[in-house]
């Protein structure tokens, strides 16, 4: 998998199909680019591709889930617990194996109906779904009956019944997997594409009423799980096809190509992963809804601990800069007086560089989020400016200097809260950004608040003049901006935006 993130931006689900320096994400825009390469025999036989390339949402989606709870469930003792961490980092939620082995009877009743749909569709005699040629419809539902009988030892007792489709089983496993040319080592796929140069003609898709067109920046990523935002610039679109072009160290420029139906489309600053909740608490197990469908964003305790201990580090980086910020909001004028020797109306107007500076730059900071630039690396060295001015504080000797630290401080400042108020959407998806999450970072914040201002004295009296505080509070400051890098670290190996 290490190999494989270079070439697709960081989705990490299987296959994926590699034609030079295009690289094909999801088995329905894999099959379209077989049928356009291969047309004969096709996939679609009489005029049947519409209904075909829709089979996918449900032999992969409903069928598909029953079908793995079914053996998950079935096969609880034998499943490794780093296959179920895996699967938990993967889907952002809990992987219930005990609770898919209760649900057995029901995903019983479930395979059992959806294997019946395909005997009730054989039972004119039919050799294959949709009439007398093979075609996407077999291959795709063929999966499922495949997969309880590659696993489950009682496969016949669920599908022997089913007469039809045992003697329809067979003539798709006769089909075969044809024969592979040649193994081809990651090593040697990375340079394939290193060497190559996409062949994804610009093309512009007049329809799409959301205005997206080749040159935007936006991050595809799945709608149901393995929500991993892939992020680049469209080079074409249309109503069941996109492609963006990104650039990766090891494989050179790529064009990654990804189905509509199933995917989402999302600004590149908003490439998150949104989550889903369900009315009980193994959300494996049943149908599952988006947040917004379910009135309001998943509890904390669905997400891995992963995210939850990211949520908690914005916290405590909130904490750590409004103890700082604090400081300076209050103190400041003070501080002109006593240690400048400004008099009223110069440290009035001294004050509110910074203030005006902190209020614009909280709405630039926004439209550089907007822009595509990585949130962890924005906000710590937004803190990082901002713990160079304490730290010079007591070399801040003049007018020029002074007024050249407050300016820094100020944008840097004004940058640093919109990076923690967004970072919640990030890690949770913005769906799921509720009280919960903006609970624990407000907290931080609060603290931070209340500590600041009733720490300096103490802080001064102890250092005796008001450039000895100077260090102490560029060291919090320091902190944070360590805080913010482990931050970075940490979305960086969920595979996450930044």
């Amino acid at each position: 998998r290490p190999d494989l993130m270079p070439l697709t931006g960081g989705y990490r689900r299987t296959p994926t199909l590699q034609v030079g320096a295009d690289i094909y994400c999801d088995t329905q825009i894999i099959l379209r680019e077989l049928e356009a390469r291969f047309p004969n025999p096709t996939l679609y036989p009489a005029g049947n591709a519409g209904l075909c390339l829709a089979s996918v949402m449900w032999t992969d989606r409903t069928f598909f889930q029953n079908t793995v709870n079914l053996v998950f469930g079935s096969l609880a003792h034998k499943v490794p617990q780093e296959f179920i961490e895996d699967r938990e980092q993967l889907r952002g939620q809990k992987f219930d194996v005990p609770a898919m082995t209760a649900a057995i009877p029901q995903m019983r009743d479930q395979f059992r109906a959806h294997a019946d749909w395909i005997d009730t569709q054989l039972a004119d005699g039919r050799n294959w779904l949709l009439g007398n040629e093979p075609s996407l419809v077999d291959i795709n539902a063929y999966m499922n009956v495949w997969y309880v009988r590659s696993n489950l030892d009682d496969a016949e007792a669920l599908i022997g019944s089913l007469r039809r489709t045992r003697a329809w089983e067979e003539r798709v496993r006769d089909i075969g997997h044809g024969n592979r040319q040649q193994e081809v080592t990651p090593a040697e796929a990375l340079e394939i594409a290193r060497q190559a140069v996409p062949h994804s003609p610009v093309r512009d898709d007049a329809s799409d009423r959301n205005g997206r067109k080749p040159g935007d920046k936006v991050s595809v990523v799945p709608d149901d799980y393995g929500k991993i935002p892939v992020t680049g610039t469209i080079v074409s679109l249309s109503a069941q096809h996109i492609a963006i072009r990104r650039h990766d160290d090891r494989a050179g420029d790529v064009v990654v190509h990804f189905p509509r139906a199933g995917f989402l489309v999302l600004p590149a600053w908003a490439g998150c992963r949104p989550k889903k909740r369900t009315t009980e608490k193994s959300s494996f197990l049943l149908p599952r809804r988006a947040a917004a469908d379910s009135g309001g964003p998943l509890p904390l305790r669905d997400f891995s601990r992963r995210d939850r201990l990211a949520l908690v580090l914005v916290a405590a980086t909130f904490m750590l800069w409004s103890t700082e910020m604090f400081v300076m909001l209050t103190w400041l004028p003070q501080y002109l007086v006593e240690a400048r020797g400004l008099g009223a109306e110069d440290t009035i107007l001294a004050y509110a560089i910074p203030s005006i500076l902190v209020l614009i730059f909280n709405i630039v900071g926004g439209f550089m989020l907007r822009a595509g630039i990585p949130l962890a690396p924005l906000l710590a060295l937004s803190l990082g400016f901002q713990a160079a001015v304490w730290l010079a504080l007591p070399h801040l000797d003049g007018s020029v200097l002074g007024l050249a630290a407050l300016i820094v401080f100020g944008v840097a400042a004004g940058i640093t809260p919109t990076c923690l108020f967004a970072a919640p959407a990030l890690i949770l998806g913005a769906a799921n950004a509720g009280g919960s999450a903006f609970g624990i970072v407000m907290t931080g914040r609060n603290i931070g608040v209340l500590l600041g201002p009733i720490l300096l004295p103490p802080v001064l009296l102890a250092m005796g003049a008001w450039q000895g505080i100077g260090p102490v509070f560029g060291g919090i400051s320091v902190a944070a901006a360590l805080a913010a890098v482990v931050l970075g670290v940490m979305l960086a190996r969920r595979g996450g935006a930044r």
